[in-house]
């Protein structure tokens, strides 16, 4: 079995640099963020909203606020439901790695079941107390489906 050791970013930038290589390295191991401001500019379209104004708009005007409390990490009140951008990035690339055959379909729908599940039953939670015995349970289903 192959076996996987933890090298420091710094470690792998300098070893690429020393091979002439920086360029690489720091595509691998800077920012991820994508810019979509050439293509906005090349197609000359600007979306009314992005996800997450628009999904704030909609907890706003849902009410969907998180109050702090003495557990809470925020000193302002919040509103909820700021995973489903992450949720539906996460589940749209899922079938681009199915269709580039970077991973099988049977490990995409385990891992695109389970995730879809465990996020519904956060965001029925965010809309509506859900007791933890139930969110368990739907936790222990998605467990089961992978």
């Amino acid at each position: 079995p192959a076996r996987l050791l933890p090298v420091p970013a710094s470690w792998l930038k300098g070893a690429a640099t020393l091979a002439g290589k920086g360029g690489l390295a720091q595509r691998l191991c800077g920012s991820l963020e994508v810019d979509s401001g050439k293509a906005r500019e090349l197609l000359g379209w600007q979306p009314p909203l992005d996800v997450d104004q628009a999904l704030r708009r909609y907890a706003l005007n849902k009410q969907i606020i998180d109050v702090p409390n003495a557990r809470s990490s925020h000193t302002v009140p919040t509103p909820r439901g700021g995973g489903v951008a992450i949720v539906l990035s996460f589940l749209a690339c899922l079938p681009l790695l199915g269709m580039a055959g970077a991973v099988p379909l049977a490990p995409l729908v385990a891992i695109g079941g389970a995730g879809a599940l465990i996020a519904v039953i956060g965001f029925m939670d965010d809309h509506g107390h859900i007791a933890a015995r139930w969110r368990l349970l739907g936790h222990f289903a998605a467990a089961a489906w992978m």
